[in-house]
């Protein structure tokens, strides 16, 4: 049985590989979206506040409809 020791293609310099034609035409596309003048006005904040009960023990409790 014979064995072949490859290695991997060393780091570029930069520490980033180049990238290919279709990864380019990629990130042109994406980064034109986040560029334009006319993107998304609407801002605000949602605040949420979660429970969880994972003990169960509370699955007889039931809530009345108006609070």
């Amino acid at each position: 049985m014979s064995f072949t020791l490859t290695s991997p293609a060393p780091m570029p310099a930069n520490g980033m590989r180049e990238l290919t034609p279709k990864e380019l035409a990629l990130r042109a596309s994406a980064m034109a979206c986040i560029q334009q003048l006319e993107s998304a006005q609407c801002q605000g904040q949602a605040f949420v506040s979660l429970f969880f009960d994972g003990t169960g023990n509370n699955k007889d409790w039931k809530q009345s409809k108006f609070g």
